[in-house]
């Protein structure tokens, strides 16, 4: 928009004997330049501007909006994935062979820590002797 400014501004004032005015478009916004680089916007042409402005300000947000919320959903996707992860995980939170997760080539579950036996541990004060 500043180039455009610029472009009218020098044919302005190299070329004032042939150009009383002379009109910028660039995009939605339009302006009038007079001799010497002056504005020449009449209240309409502003205000038509004026929504222009609005207008590609709030295409601009909803690109921005819409971003966000892809980058909210690839989170969300990642989110899940980590979460599924983490129950194919060990208790202690080491993978092994896919976890807890039974199958023909692996056991029940890994023995760290937790006592797979049914009975009453000697530690626990209890004395099998009779």
């Amino acid at each position: 928009m500043l180039r455009a400014a610029l472009v009218a501004l020098s044919l302005a004032v190299a070329m004032p004997c042939f150009a009383q005015q002379v009109r910028v478009i660039s995009g939605e916004i339009e302006h009038v330049y007079g001799p010497g680089g002056k504005v020449l916007d009449d209240g309409d042409l502003q205000a038509r501007n004026l929504r222009a402005w609005e207008h590609v300000q709030a295409e601009k947000q909803l690109e921005i909006e819409r971003r966000q919320l892809k980058i909210e959903r690839e989170r969300l996707k990642l989110q899940q994935a980590a979460i599924a992860f983490g129950m194919a995980q060990d208790w202690d939170g080491n993978s092994t062979d896919g976890g807890w997760f039974v199958g023909s080539t692996r056991g029940i579950a890994p023995r760290k820590g937790l006592s797979h036996r049914i009975g009453i541990s000697p530690r626990m004060g209890i004395s099998r002797k009779r």
